[in-house]
């Protein structure tokens, strides 16, 4: 894991490799992805103070993924969860949208703080993308959100 070396402002476009993320970098897997010997996903998560529902961040992040990123506006999926056993959304969309990398989001809300995760595989391929599901389920479901 690398820290975060800045404090998000709420409004600045986020990327995986941001100082104002946390890092999470898998270790990469033989024989995972057929294009490269070895892969693996790249995860990162930031945290904000909010007063927002769940709702209006995820419309807020679909809206700043769109403007910052080759995103399209809304997800392809998007589906409840727990995080921490608070309520939770994880989304899916694929960063063009056509023949694009799938990014994973999910965010939750705890105590008055948006916890913000997302998941992508720079291998991008169709094949690898449930071990990218499977390995952002068990990244969420390991998350212990503070007391």
């Amino acid at each position: 894991m690398i820290p975060a070396q800045a404090t998000w402002d709420g409004a600045a476009p986020v990327g995986h490799d941001d100082p104002i993320v946390d890092q999470l970098i898998a270790p990469e897997v033989a024989n995972r992805c057929r294009t490269v010997f070895a892969c693996g996903p790249i995860a990162w998560a930031l945290a904000a103070p909010t007063a927002k529902s769940l709702a209006a961040l995820n419309a807020d992040t679909d809206a700043s993924e769109a403007r910052d990123h080759p995103c399209p506006p809304t997800p392809e999926s998007q589906d409840p969860t727990k995080i921490g056993g608070e309520a939770a959304s994880l989304s899916a969309k694929h960063c063009p949208m056509d023949g694009g990398l799938l990014v994973l989001r999910a965010i939750a809300i705890h105590k008055g703080v948006a916890y913000y995760f997302w998941l992508q595989d720079p291998a991008n391929e169709r094949e690898v993308e449930p071990l990218d599901r499977a390995d952002f389920d068990a990244l969420i479901a390991a998350v212990r959100l503070p007391d």
